[in-house]
């Protein structure tokens, strides 16, 4: 079973709930997968019942982004 496979959804542990995603050194080579990753901790905080900062959020959703500039909302 590859990273690709696991990450994304949650196994279980030994009865602990855990994330499989990718390695820092994986996004440096592969930018694009930073999206996935974003993706992967936005699960993981709604599963501890974490709210993300709207501006954090704005700086990993680029469609978002224009969005928020447009109402007002970015700097």
């Amino acid at each position: 079973v590859t990273i690709g496979q696991l990450r994304g959804k949650f196994h279980d542990y030994r009865g602990i709930p855990v994330m499989c995603t990718y390695h820092p050194a994986y996004l440096l080579r592969n930018p694009s997968a930073k999206r996935e990753v974003w993706d992967d901790m936005k699960k993981l905080m709604a599963k501890l019942g974490v709210v993300p900062n709207l501006l954090a959020t704005l700086a990993h959703a680029p469609e978002a982004q224009a969005d928020a500039h447009v109402k007002g909302v970015a700097q």
